[in-house]
């Protein structure tokens, strides 16, 4: 026996699990978030640009 009991052994793989879906949270968010200032630095130059334009 390796000294690890089932609960011990259960409890790691749970942890393991909530680990790996947490990783796999923070990835979505930060995609988000990359987009949305992709967006961001796109939207705001192409604004003011065209604010610029109507006001010449």
């Amino acid at each position: 026996m390796n000294g690890y009991s089932e609960e011990d052994i259960k409890n790691a793989m749970l942890y393991q699990e909530q680990m790996k879906k947490a990783q796999e949270e923070q990835t979505n968010l930060t995609l988000k978030l990359a987009g949305l200032l992709a967006i961001g630095l796109w939207a705001i130059p192409t604004a003011i640009h065209f604010a610029r334009k109507s006001l010449a």
